[in-house]
């Protein structure tokens, strides 16, 4: 008998072939996933970046207010004293108050909300 010819190598091959496919689908995957991956760490990290500067923002919107309300009663209780450079200061406290407002309004409006952790 001279070498038999297996009936089955055709589908054999085409199976190798698949597989090759396969395997070059799944490599593609997993680098995509890696990259989803990464920009997902990117996004974390970018938005963890902006929870911080809301927190700060806030935190010095509530300090120019405090020293507003302190310049507010200084000038109360000193009604003969001569404001107008004071007064001339205020209206730069308010402005950049009201600056500070606005970025911290805008800041929260591209942080995503963070997910309210589920009760135990």
């Amino acid at each position: 008998m001279g070498g038999m010819i297996n009936p089955y190598e055709h589908v054999i091959r085409k199976l190798d072939s698949l597989a090759d496919q396969l395997a070059g689908v799944e490599r593609r995957l997993n680098e995509r996933l890696d990259a989803i991956m990464t920009e997902q760490q990117d996004i974390d990290a970018a938005t963890q970046v902006l929870n911080g500067l809301v927190t700060d923002l806030g935190a010095q919107q509530q300090n120019l207010a405090d020293i507003l309300s302190a310049i507010q009663a200084y000038i109360a209780a000193h009604p003969d004293a001569d404001t107008s450079e004071l007064d001339a200061v205020i209206a730069q406290v308010t402005n950049a108050q009201s600056g500070l407002d606005q970025a911290v309004q805008n800041v929260q409006s591209v942080v995503p909300q963070q997910p309210t952790p589920p009760s135990p």
